[in-house]
Formats: structure tokens, C-alpha cells, sequence
């Protein structure tokens, strides 16, 4: 019941802003916008077994928003970036029974004033998760994982070409997995060196640990590199060496090394943009958590749970603003190889997708995406799981700030492993309102 009183509660401030309050905050406010909406849903699901096909409708009722600003009050500044969902269901078979609720959201505070060398941050995420289960046909049949971080840095200019960053973060993970809870903390050295007008030397130093129930990790990393910024965009590439050390609930310690590497590049110009990014690095799950913050851009996602493995990720994303004359276009590439550092098992990770927009006239717009995820064998050379997401959308503008969107969703998975191909149908219908403030700061 506390969550759902907070969600509500979250959800009530999103509503309209009186004009008297709108212009008490824009004495200190750069960016304040939100948008709250209530849909409905009626879905099918259907299992493959060897009995036959097993089928089950369900109809759900929820309300979801989101909420991001920024403030401004003299040289200091705070960022906010947070959405949430409650969703209730009725399935058909009353003896399987009753409602089922769901939250997913994250917020994002940080604190930094150009002119002093403190900075501080803060958050909370609850995400969805999954180990070695697979995908799911119903995303929010993953569990639930609660992330709460912070962490502090000091920022120091021994030159006018050189900046040292010194940082501490710290976060723990708790939910309704079979993990359990995870603490985890890095300590972290950033060195920049500015070598021309756009571009900089990077060195980078961390010590990370974890703890994961009776099982302890610490992980060393250093990294060089270079970034540098053109007229058409960025890029940016280093490498390095990181080294684990796992001490197991019976004692037995075991010690890994990896080299590191990491290489991005953006191309932007006015009617399309690229981007390519490669990651190798040595961590695991509960570290990533401070390492590496999800975002608001792939919370979308859900997370897997790693022990320590050396992992080679690659990501490529070509968006088109002027496909036609009213068409706009993004497709997306990725892959993911894990070599478990304790076990030596090696899993691929595969996805695809496509967005697909097209504004119709000024009030309605239609849009179309495809998303596939897929597991392969440690060889690679056969997929043993799969799953092809398929969303239509038609959005029909009410107001500036109000929108009916009609929706029709569906999921197919197919899977070589013990397990049924499933397949899911869904049809949405949503109501939202939003608003947006744009204020000048003091």
C-alpha cells in the first residue's frame, strides 16, 4: 500500500499547475515539465504445450507519468529525472486470482556549482531484472529490483589545461529477486588534459567492491584515452586492464584479469545522426550499479544479473529526421559476448530493432516499432531463444498538452530450451496530459 500512496501521491503533483504557483517557481526555475496518463488494456496470452495450446485473457487498468526539471538558484543547479507506472489486472480464470501491480521508475539528483570544486548526487531506481531465466513474453513478469545510490566528487585544476576529479559512490540493490540484496562502492580517479581546442588526454583509476550475500568482489581498473569534438560530432577511444578478485561463500578466493577497452563515435547533422559505441570491461551486475548508472534513454530495458564476467558489447544507431516529407526513422543494432570469470561459460546476446514514425496531419501521427532479442549457443551457431516485439500506435492530439493514443501490441517468443513458445496480444487505449514551465533562473 506505501507504493502505491507514493506513486499517487507522485502522480497528483503532475496534474495541472495553478498560474500563481507556474510563476513563484519560474523566480528560480530553468525547466519544469511532466506528463501523467490513465490507460486500459485487454490482453491475450497463449502457451504452446504438449497438451496444447493453453490461452488466458486478462484486462488491466493503470496510470503511469513522468516528471523532470531543472532548478536554478544563483550558481547552483539540481537535475530531476523520474517516471512511474501502477498497473492493476484481472485475469479470466478467477482461481488463478486477483490483481497484480507493478512499479518502474528512477529519479536522478545532482548538485554542482561551477565555482566550487564539490559535487554531489543521488538516486533511486526500481528496475526490472532477470538471470539465467530467459526472456520473458510479459515484461513485467521480471522482478523487481530497488536501487539506492549517492556519491560525492571533488574536482581540482592544479593547470589551466588540466582537471583532477576525485569521486566515492556507493549504492544498494533490493527487491524481490533470488540475489538477495547487493552493496556495492567505487572509488575513482579521473585525470583530463586538455591537448587542443577540442581535444583532451584521459586518464582514469578506480577501485570497486561489492557484496552479494556471503560472496565478496573488487575490481581494479586503469584506462587511458583521448576524446576529441568536431563540426559533425564526437569520438573518443582507450584501453586498459582491470583485475578481480571473488571470494566465494567457502573461502576459496579466485583472481581474474582482463584488458579493458572502450572506442565511441557520433556523426550528427541536420537531418540524421549516428552512433557507434564498443565496450569491453571486466565487472559484474552489482558494480555496474556504480559504475554505470542506467539512464532514463535505456531504462526501457530489463538488466541481467552477472557474476564477474569479461564482456565485449557493441551498440549502432542511425536516426533519420527526414525519411519523407513527414517520415522520421531510427534502427538499432547490438550484441553482447560474456565470459563468466568463475565458471568459463560463454553466453552471446543479440538485438534488432526499428522506430518508425509518421505525422499524418498537425493532430494525429502514427508509429510503428519492432524490437528482437535473442540467446545463442556458446558457439553461436544457433539461437536457443527468441523473442519479436511488434507495437502500433495512432495518437490523435485533444489539446496542446492532451493526447488519445490508441494502441495494439503483440510478443512472440520462441525457445529450443524445456520450455513453451508463448506468444502475447494486446490492446491499449491511453489518455495523457502533460505540461511544460520554462523559466529564467536568478
Amino acid at each position: 500500500m506505501d507504493r502505491f500512496t507514493g506513486v499517487l501521491g507522485f502522480l497528483a503533483l503532475i496534474t495541472p499547475i495553478g498560474p500563481a504557483f507556474a510563476q513563484a517557481l519560474e523566480e528560480d526555475l530553468a525547466r519544469f515539465e511532466g506528463d501523467a496518463s490513465v490507460f486500459t488494456a485487454l490482453t491475450q496470452n497463449r502457451a504452446d504445450t504438449a497438451a496444447g495450446t493453453d490461452s488466458e485473457t486478462e484486462g488491466r487498468l493503470g496510470l503511469e507519468g513522468g516528471l523532470a526539471g531543472e532548478w536554478v538558484s544563483g550558481s547552483n543547479s539540481a537535475l530531476l529525472d523520474y517516471s512511474a507506472r501502477v498497473e492493476t489486472s484481472r485475469n479470466s480464470d478467477i482461481g488463478s486470482g486477483g490483481d497484480n501491480s507493478s512499479i518502474t521508475g528512477l529519479s536522478r539528483f545532482a548538485l554542482a556549482d561551477p565555482s566550487n570544486p564539490f559535487e554531489f548526487n543521488a538516486g533511486h531506481t526500481v528496475r526490472t531484472v532477470r538471470n539465467n531465466t530467459g526472456f520473458l513474453i510479459d515484461p513485467t513478469n521480471y522482478d523487481t529490483q530497488n536501487i539506492v545510490n549517492a556519491g560525492a566528487g571533488l574536482r581540482l585544476t592544479p593547470g589551466a589545461l588540466t582537471t583532477v576529479r576525485v569521486s566515492a559512490d556507493g549504492a544498494r540493490a533490493y527487491g524481490d529477486s533470488d540475489e538477495g540484496d547487493t552493496d556495492s562502492y567505487t572509488a575513482r580517479v579521473n585525470l583530463e588534459r586538455r591537448l587542443s581546442q577540442r581535444s583532451f588526454g584521459l586518464v582514469n583509476g578506480s577501485r570497486s567492491w561489492s557484496d552479494e550475500g556471503d560472496t565478496e568482489v573488487t575490481i581494479d581498473a586503469y584506462q587511458v584515452g583521448y576524446r576529441t569534438a568536431d563540426d559533425f560530432g564526437t569520438f573518443s577511444i582507450g584501453g586498459g586492464v582491470s583485475e578481480a578478485e571473488t571470494e566465494l561463500p567457502s573461502g576459496l578466493v579466485t583472481e581474474s584479469d582482463g584488458v579493458t577497452a572502450f572506442l565511441t563515435k557520433d556523426w550528427v547533422t541536420t537531418d540524421w545522426t549516428t552512433s557507434f559505441s564498443y565496450n569491453r570491461t571486466l565487472s559484474d551486475s552489482a558494480i555496474d550499479l556504480v559504475l554505470n548508472p542506467q539512464s532514463p534513454d535505456d531504462f526501457s530495458e530489463n538488466v541481467r544479473l552477472t557474476e564477474v564476467v569479461l564482456s565485449d558489447r557493441f551498440d549502432l544507431r542511425h536516426t533519420r529526421r527526414t525519411l519523407c516529407d513527414v517520415c522520421d526513422f531510427s534502427v538499432q543494432v547490438s550484441g553482447e559476448i560474456r565470459e563468466s570469470q568463475e565458471s568459463g561459460e560463454t553466453t552471446h546476446e543479440l538485438g534488432a530493432g526499428f522506430d518508425l514514425g509518421v505525422q499524418m496531419s498537425n493532430l494525429q501521427r502514427l508509429e510503428f516499432r519492432y524490437l528482437w532479442q535473442a540467446e545463442t549457443e556458446e558457439n553461436a551457431s544457433e539461437v536457443q531463444e527468441q523473442v519479436h516485439r511488434f507495437n502500433s500506435r495512432w495518437v490523435r492530439q485533444l489539446a496542446e498538452f492532451t493526447s488519445f493514443a490508441v494502441e495494439f501490441n503483440q510478443a512472440y517468443l520462441r525457445s529450443k530450451r524445456q520450455r513453451p513458445d508463448e506468444e502475447e496480444f494486446e490492446l491499449r487505449l491511453v489518455l495523457s496530459h502533460g505540461f511544460s514551465l520554462i523559466g529564467q533562473g536568478r
